[in-house]
């Protein structure tokens, strides 16, 4: 499954969390692939940014 932005918000702050890409691949109900492109920013680009705003306020 294909990854909206509020998930790849999730999947990065349970990354920059240090969780395990397996467990998030897992919890969020898609694979490491999906993953990989919201990781290398083919995805939602500006997710990573969000993430970290999140976890700063």
């Amino acid at each position: 499954m294909r990854l909206n932005f509020d998930a790849a918000v999730t999947a990065w702050i349970m990354r920059l969390q240090g969780e395990k890409i397996q467990i998030i691949a897992q919890r969020l109900g898609t694979n490491t692939y999906r993953l990989g492109e919201v990781y290398r920013e083919e995805d939602h680009p500006s997710s990573k940014q969000r993430a970290i705003d999140l976890l700063i306020s």
